[in-house]
């Protein structure tokens, strides 16, 4: 299991949204907006990592 850090980010949202003005629906956008942002490298990454796997196992096979 991995360890997830909250941002900095994220405590401004949520001190906006308990503080100030941001409303609950702009928040839950906000954190999703955050995520998405997040997820698109990592995924990008997990890609890579599956293309390099497989082509290096086509490269394995006996011809």
């Amino acid at each position: 299991m991995t360890s997830q850090h909250v941002t900095q980010e994220v405590i401004d949202a949520y001190y906006e949204y308990t503080h100030l003005t941001l409303d609950r629906r702009k928040f839950a956008n906000k954190l999703r907006e955050m995520a998405e942002a997040d997820a698109k490298p990592r995924s990008i990454v997990i890609e890579t990592g599956w293309v390099e796997l497989r082509l290096d196992t086509e490269n394995k096979l006996p011809q």
